[in-house]
């Protein structure tokens, strides 16, 4: 599955797509933040998450 993943990164930096990614969880995700980085996109780590869904469908369109 990590494979797989990499091999999804490295066509995204092909074609110039930006990674944005939302992690919900305890700990930080080290691929989904590299990912955004390489790739120029935004990583977020809410630290509530209320309001979370308002701020997804309004913020980020």
């Amino acid at each position: 599955m990590i494979a797989l993943d990499v091999s999804c990164e490295i066509n995204v930096l092909l074609l110039q797509v930006p990674i944005d990614s939302c992690y919900i969880g305890s700990n930080n995700s080290a691929f989904l933040q590299q990912a955004s980085y390489i790739t120029g996109g935004v990583y977020q780590k809410p630290q509530q998450l209320d309001g979370l869904f308002q701020y997804l469908t309004v913020g980020c369109v």
